[in-house]
């Protein structure tokens, strides 16, 4: 059991780190997954044994349908098999391990001191995570940190900073909406904690300029205020009114991002924007290539002025796979929004993140990104771990 124990901690690195040091993420990967394995061949842990194959519901069954399409359009697009192996340890893997290594009972193990339930701490791992990357954010647009290239943020590129501090912000929305929440105790450290480092990513999100992150955000936070009836609670308007002043300290401390709120409040002009017309102009190219291999795809994207993908998860798939990958993606992504709506009424913040990432999508490939795919999957894992949904 110590094996498996050891695993969880490195996916707790490997979560921590990847937003910091590549180097680290790999180390944290490579030895967390090798843990994982050598665990299986142990006979002491029984909450191992018990993992039958009917456990792994749909979900992982369109899962392992679409690794297995990738790897026949790898040997189409002639790549190599090292290639598909490295996208299975790097990408595939991460998916398996979290099942396995935190939804694998019993949810705590005992240590010296008191059990630990592994999805809480992993829960509060991406927040204080998110919470530090927003504030490196926030410090960025006052001038008290240095800029990082030509970015905001601590990453090289602003859509993964984005699709981060997007998910730490539901999960921390969730955290707030815990049912020992809703009651009428005295609030907590531990919540007003959570509500400031909530109210630093929503800043944050709002700084780093992704109008499609703007875009997805609001919307989900206007079926979260409907549905859960924020309207008639005081505490709402009062955040309200802080997050609208703390929105306009933001634009007018950075003239970048008032010229993105201003375009993003006249559709026309963004959509002539360059940004959105070298997206036209790749997916103009790329579409004229994949017609000529539907079934199959064209293997990889075209590159135009820079750009390396599609930035669009749909288009990514289509382009890249043909019909045949994009069919096994699709059944996948579908199945996964479909178990996301039925948990509408207990873990409302999953689905929404869903939302918010599918309308992010339609101008970023956030699926590629590595750093964002990893905490797509935990997210999946939590919510229905918390709702008791047999994966």
């Amino acid at each position: 059991m110590v094996l498996f124990q050891y695993s969880y901690f490195c996916f707790l690195g490997f979560i921590a780190s990847s937003f910091f040091s590549p180097t680290a993420r790999t180390v944290f990967l490579v030895a967390g997954l090798a843990l994982w394995a050598l665990s299986f061949l142990q006979k002491q842990p029984a909450s191992l044994r018990s993992l039958k194959v009917e456990s792994i519901d749909w979900i992982y069954r369109f899962f392992l349908v679409y690794i297995v399409a990738n790897l026949v359009l790898e040997l189409i697009h002639s790549q190599s098999m090292m290639h598909w192996l490295k996208s299975c340890v790097s990408t595939y893997a991460q998916c398996f391990w979290c099942y396995f290594v935190i939804a694998s009972p019993p949810r705590g193990f005992t240590s010296r001191s008191n059990p630990v339930d592994r999805p809480k701490l992993l829960q509060q791992t991406v927040i204080v995570v998110g919470g530090l990357l927003a504030l490196i954010v926030v410090l960025q647009l006052v001038g008290l940190v240095p800029m990082a290239g030509n970015y905001y943020g601590i990453l090289s590129q602003p859509f993964t900073s984005s699709g981060i501090l997007l998910i730490s912000f539901f999960l921390t929305l969730s955290s707030l909406r815990a049912p020992a929440k809703q009651s009428n105790a005295p609030t907590s450290n531990y919540d007003w904690f959570l509500y400031l480092n909530m109210a630093l990513q929503f800043i944050a999100i709002f700084a780093l300029g992704q109008r499609s992150t703007w875009l997805g955000v609001l919307l989900a936070l206007l079926i979260y205020i409907g549905v859960q009836k924020l309207y008639c609670k005081k505490r709402f308007w009062f955040g309200l009114v802080t997050l609208a002043l703390l929105g306009t300290l933001v634009s007018n401390a950075s003239p970048r991002v008032q010229r993105k709120l201003e375009k993003f409040m006249q559709p026309q002009t963004w959509l002539e924007s360059k940004t959105m017309q070298d997206r036209k102009q790749i997916w103009q190219i790329n579409h004229q290539a994949w017609t000529q291999k539907i079934g199959f795809g064209i293997g990889k994207i075209v590159e135009y002025e820079g750009l390396k993908h599609a930035h669009n998860i749909y288009l990514q798939q289509l382009f890249c796979g043909g019909v045949f990958k994009f069919a096994a993606w699709l059944l996948l992504y579908l199945s996964i929004g479909l178990a996301l709506v039925r948990l509408l009424g207990t873990q409302p913040e999953a689905f929404l993140a869903y939302l918010a990432l599918s309308v992010e999508g339609l101008m970023e490939n956030w699926w590629g990104d590595g750093e964002v795919l990893s905490l797509f999957v935990v997210l999946l894992v939590l919510a229905l771990l918390k709702s008791k949904e047999k994966l």
